[in-house]
């Protein structure tokens, strides 16, 4: 191949028959590259000047997790690779957790395992420890800084300032900046907008799956009415709101680096072989300065919030509607349907503390319904489904305990009714404690009177929304709830005659659970010689990967960073959740669940989501309704003030702080003498710190000066962004 540069043709054209030369260039897809490793290659015979394309397959860094489940086996829970910021994945309910492996793929040596063991320590202790580690660091960075400092210049320094950057307290907070402050880091600020996605599930979904007997006892000697003690006072109403919860959330301050924090999660990497992750400090929103304490408020975000209402009375006016406890009643009467159903829409009001919120409708008969809206920036699947489902109204239940052999995800039980009243049942699982059913619901399914099978002998099936994750050797309760005198379910007692098995119940029916019975459900009658008849279902799983569908997110904003903010429980090792995001481009970017994702380019118009859930023949994840989609935006240019110093008797000031600059960003200096104009501070050197990461060094003359000040311009594109760390400000006399 030539490396001489192509000539445009000039002058006549060539006569026919003649015979003249060539020099031309052209794509050569047989060029083996050379001397390959992990940071690149060469290529030798390209034309000068001219553009190489290289295809390959790059190996993402991983997180994966060891665990360590109930009954003493070590599980590997494995994560979603990124190129940036890859996320550790949420450990199994049902395990404890060992340590993160940071799976790098150069070399053993590479990798890196953290122990993350859980110990049992009070929360008392570990708040007073983490607001005293905070402190420490602060001051600890602080000096350490301004011990290098004295070790710069020559003569006595009249002035001194420094910024360990750890969070905004040491900046100067009488002037508006924009550069944000992210885990030690100076950097250009993001803003955020949240969408919703436009086919998001209304219900947990899991898996493909069939109910199988797990548990089951068969007997049926007798019967016993649901709810024998005559508690007539209706069932509560189903609620159903849409969205049921919002992971964004309002922050009362004056800078940005709340929100540049959640796109900046270990993000800043200093070149190199992408794997040197700048330390970082995990702290609280507490900042602790000399003797006072700031702490940012969470606020929900003032959104629209669609409810819909069953279980009141036909022709039933909605009367008052509370969220928590504050009135967002519709000024338009609503009333219920023929069949009791009603729906509306309020909007959140203005400064609710972020956390789970009760919303509570009551109808003008008396009927309520209520239900949970949780808006926070980070939850569990654990705290969502417990919260959701606290019940409060005093009714007439019958229980049935039991106990699991292993842990299982149960889909339903099926029941033998001998009777049924006009208003159905309602079938819950709650737990136990202290061998009575608790008023903490797992689950629920609402039964109408026209699906109940009494006559024939025949079983009712009755299946969960979505399979709910139970324990092994942990107790816990079927509940059932009507509010008629009619409904009856078949028991087992001991030494009565089963006719249906022809025989007689010679020893407990069941031993390991017993029969409840109570008139509020909080005080429990034991009946020891008698058992439900009962069969518990698991959900057994079909081979394969269910995708969900979510729909997709009109981003109107002109997107840098993307994070979609979903929930998903993971009972198992075997269980994962992966989303496909889909660019308007074409182009597809897997992610997980919180992981921050900086695009190439801007990003406006649809973007679609994916669920992909994973698991085996016993496990599937359970996607939550909720999913959003955080998309940010990079501000180009930002600027941060330094705190005056004293500088009278200084001959001049002198700058010092280390940052990353890729080609296209920048960082400009500039001081301000006695509250005058900004001048530009003049370089005085740099020196190379390792992995691109480079200490700047300024200098200004200073003539008479009392006060001096620094600011600091950041400037950058979507994918330059300049990092800035250690800043140390001091006049020298």
């Amino acid at each position: 191949m030539s490396t001489e540069k192509p000539r445009t043709p000039s002058g006549a054209e060539p006569a026919p028959g003649s015979t003249y030369q060539v020099i031309y260039t052209y794509i050569d897809k047989t060029l083996t590259p050379e001397a390959v490793d992990y940071d690149g290659f060469s290529v030798s015979g390209a034309v000068q000047g001219t553009g190489i394309m290289v295809s390959y397959n790059q190996a993402l860094p991983r997180i994966d997790r060891l665990c360590i489940t109930s009954d003493g086996t070590f599980t590997w829970v494995q994560g979603v690779p990124a190129e940036y910021n890859p996320k550790a994945p949420r450990v199994p309910e049902t395990s404890l957790a060992i340590a993160s492996v940071s799976q790098t793929w150069r070399d053993a040596s590479a990798r890196t395992v953290k122990n993350d063991g859980v110990r049992v320590v009070a929360f008392s202790e570990i708040e007073a420890l983490a607001a005293r580690v905070e402190y420490a660091l602060q001051e600890v960075a602080r000096q350490r800084l301004e011990a290098d400092v004295f070790t710069r210049e020559s003569g006595a320094r009249v002035g001194l300032f420094v910024d360990p950057l750890l969070d905004d307290s040491m900046r100067d907070q009488g002037l508006a900046q924009s550069a944000a402050v992210v885990d030690g880091v100076l950097t250009l600020p993001l803003s955020a907008k949240v969408y919703a996605l436009s086919a998001d599930v209304a219900v947990p979904v899991a898996r493909t799956s069939t109910p199988r007997v797990l548990m089951t006892q068969p007997y049926r000697t007798g019967t016993m009415k649901v709810n024998p003690y005559m508690a007539f006072d209706p069932l509560p109403g189903v609620m159903t709101l849409e969205p049921p919860l919002d992971r964004w959330t309002e922050t009362v301050t004056d800078w940005t680096s709340e929100v540049t924090k959640a796109f900046n999660q270990d993000a800043h990497r200093w070149g190199g072989t992408g794997n040197g992750v700048l330390s970082s400090v995990n702290k609280s929103s507490t900042v602790e300065n000399v003797n006072s304490t700031t702490v940012a408020l969470e606020f929900l975000r003032q959104i629209d919030v669609k409810f819909a209402v069953s279980g009141f009375g036909p022709g039933e006016v909605l009367d008052n509607l509370t969220f928590d406890g504050i009135d967002v009643t519709p000024k338009t009467e609503i009333v219920a349907n023929n069949k009791g159903t009603l729906a509306g829409m309020f909007t959140i009001p203005a400064s609710v503390p972020a956390g789970a919120k009760t919303v509570k409708a009551t109808g003008r008969g008396g009927s309520t319904a209520n239900a949970t809206f949780v808006g926070q920036g980070a939850l569990t699947t654990q705290t969502l489904r417990k919260v959701s489902t606290v019940i409060y109204t005093y009714v007439d239940p019958l229980a049935q305990t039991f106990v699991l052999d292993g842990d299982s995800q149960i889909s339903g039980v099926d029941l033998w009714f001998t009777a049924k009243g006009a208003r159905g049942v309602r079938v819950q699982i709650r737990e136990v404690s202290n061998g009575v059913p608790t008023r903490t619901v797992l689950c629920e399914a609402i039964v109408p009177a026209e699906q109940i099978v009494v006559s024939g002998g025949g079983h009712t099936r009755i299946l969960f929304p979505a399979p709910v994750s139970l324990a092994a050797s942990t107790e816990y309760a079927v509940v059932v709830l009507c509010d008629d005198a009619e409904t009856e379910l078949c028991v087992a007692e001991l030494g009565q005659f089963d006719q249906f098995a022809q025989q007689w119940v010679a020893s407990q029916p069941y031993t390991v659970g017993v029969l409840l019975s109570s008139s509020n459900a909080s005080t429990w009658t034991a009946h020891q010689s008698r058992d439900l008849t009962f069969r518990l279902l698991e959900a057994a799983f079909a081979d394969g990967t269910n995708v969900v569908e979510l729909g997709d997110a009109q981003i109107t904003e002109r997107a840098t960073d993307i994070i979609l903010l979903a929930l998903a429980e993971t009972p198992t090792a075997q269980t994962r959740v992966e989303y496909e995001l889909g660019l308007p481009s074409g182009a597809s970017v897997t992610v997980a669940d919180g992981q921050p994702v900086r695009l190439s380019e801007t990003l406006t118009g649809a973007l679609s989501v994916k669920a992909k859930l994973a698991g085996d023949s016993k496990g599937s994840p359970v996607l939550w309704p909720g999913s959003q989609v955080l998309a940010g935006t990079v501000q180009e240019s930002a600027d941060y003030y330094t705190r005056s110093i004293t500088a009278a008797g200084a001959v001049k000031a002198v700058l010092i702080y280390d940052a990353l600059i890729p080609s296209g960003a920048g960082v400009t200096p500039e001081i301000q003498v006695d509250s005058g104009t900004w001048e530009r501070m003049e370089a005085d050197g740099a020196t190379q710190q390792g992995d691109g990461l480079v200490e700047y060094k300024f200098k200004h003359v200073l003539n008479g000066a009392d006060l001096i000040k620094v600011r600091l311009t950041l400037t950058g594109t979507l994918a330059a962004r300049p990092m800035v760390q250690n800043v140390r400000l001091m006049a020298v006399a």
